[in-house]
């Protein structure tokens, strides 16, 4: 590490920036946490619609919210971000499936 160290934050600051800079343009642009809180809400909201059953008489439904939301939804906005192509039912062909 050429007497920089190894984390970023630890060491002195001065000698950090340069890498710091170099590598928070391209992960976190202008309005990330904005973005990252509208793909949330609204990929949620979509796969509670998806993954909802009808529970009882219809009136209520219930859905498994590790298995369904949880476990899917930010390895799907990892994967859109950096490029990861998923395996799903429109993209069989993908990697890695969610």
């Amino acid at each position: 590490t050429k007497n920089i160290g190894f984390m970023i934050i630890y060491d002195d600051a001065q000698r950090h920036d340069p890498l710091r800079n170099l590598i928070y343009e391209p992960f976190f642009s202008g309005d990330f946490e904005e973005g990252v809180k509208d793909y949330f809400v609204s990929h949620t909201h979509a796969r509670i619609e998806k993954c909802a059953q009808p529970y009882g008489s219809g009136k209520s439904s219930q859905i498994d919210i590790v298995r369904d939301i949880t476990n899917v939804v930010p390895i799907v906005w990892l994967a859109q971000k950096y490029g990861i192509p998923l395996k799903t039912p429109e993209t069989p062909h993908g990697l890695v499936s969610p």
